[in-house]
């Protein structure tokens, strides 16, 4: 008798475990893409803030201009 409900109580232990768990890996994912998201916001003010697109923008004219 005791080995049977020592049994139940195991499983059902389990079953709440892997129930709390069970969102765990969602969650996870939806904090990585916003801390990505937030990298690439970051990255793209800093560039955007410090004129590197007219940079680039003239690097590539000079480059491609005749007789430069």
């Amino acid at each position: 008798m005791t080995a049977k409900l020592s049994a139940k109580f195991t499983t059902a232990l389990t079953t709440l475990r892997d129930r709390k768990e069970a969102g765990a890996t969602g969650l996870e994912y939806a904090g990585m893409i916003a801390v990505a998201a937030l990298v690439v916001a970051l990255i793209w003010g800093a560039i955007d803030g410090a004129g590197v697109d007219t940079s680039v923008g003239t690097a590539i004219t000079d480059l491609f201009s005749p007789g430069g």
